[in-house]
Formats: structure tokens, C-alpha cells, sequence
């Protein structure tokens, strides 16, 4: 069951998201391939600084082909829900590194734990231990993009 899709028009950090209707049954493939997506238009928007919304719209429209709605959805979820989040989120990661803070911290390793945090203690999407695994996957599959692209 997709979630209702939220108006991206205007949207902006700060705007309302709702993750009481995400279904906990979506398969790891599902949540995976969302998580990839997701941590591509949050690495954007951290970097360039361009629309949520925008971000959002133009990843889905440069994929190879259509993505499944419940992909969509969930990384609609995650992104507009890191976004929304993030001061909250960089606020929790600080104690852990307080002579490096986490505007120094790698772009890709950043949102990383960005989007685990909003993942397990925000949203309690996933529990705390499937979400680390997933930030691990995830930095492991972004650092042999980068050892390929260099």
C-alpha cells in the first residue's frame, strides 16, 4: 500500500511530513533501492542546496525506469523527513564528536547517519540495528562508487 503522495511544490525543510501511514511490510529491496535514491537527493541538497522538492522530482525523473510507488514513497518519507529533521539530527550526532563538528564531517558519511537517525529514533521505521546495518551497506556501496570513479 503506497503512501499518499505529499504536494512538493513549495515544500521546504521546515514543512510537515507525515510517516504514520509508511507500511512496515515493504521488502528490503524496496527499502534498500529507497535508501539509495534517498541518500542521493539528501547529499544534494546538502551540498547545493537546491529544493527538496525539486531534488525529489528530478531523481525520480532521471531513473532508468519508472520506480516501483512504494519506492517513491519511502524515499519521499526519508528525504523530506531528514530535511525536515536535520537540525534536530546534527544536534544529536555532536555530543559524539564535539571537537569535529558535523558541518566538517564528509558530505556522503553526514547524511549517512543522517538518514539512519531519522530512520530509527525519529520515524522508528527500523529498529536501531537495521538501520546501522543499512548505513554500513550504504557507506560500503558509496565508498566503491568513488574508488570506481576515481
Amino acid at each position: 500500500m503506497p503512501l499518499p503522495q505529499p504536494d512538493l511544490g513549495d515544500l521546504e525543510p521546515g514543512d510537515e511530513v507525515s510517516v504514520e501511514e509508511v507500511p512496515h511490510q515493504w521488502t528490503t529491496h524496496v527499502n534498500s533501492l529507497a535508501r539509495q535514491l534517498a541518500l542521493q537527493a539528501i547529499y544534494e541538497i546538502d551540498s547545493a542546496g537546491h529544493p527538496v522538492g525539486e531534488v525529489i522530482d528530478h531523481l525520480i525523473s532521471a531513473y532508468d525506469t519508472p520506480l516501483p510507488a512504494d519506492v517513491v514513497s519511502l524515499m519521499r518519507v526519508l528525504v523530506i523527513g531528514v530535511s525536515k529533521h536535520r537540525a534536530r539530527i546534527d544536534a544529536a550526532i555532536q555530543p559524539f564528536a564535539p571537537e569535529f563538528p558535523v558541518k566538517h564531517l564528509a558530505v556522503v558519511d553526514r547524511n549517512i547517519l543522517r538518514l539512519a537517525i531519522f530512520e530509527f529514533v525519529i520515524a522508528q521505521l527500523v529498529p536501531m540495528g537495521v538501520a546501522i546495518d543499512e548505513a554500513v551497506s550504504l557507506a560500503k556501496r558509496s565508498a566503491r562508487t568513488r574508488r570506481r570513479g576515481s
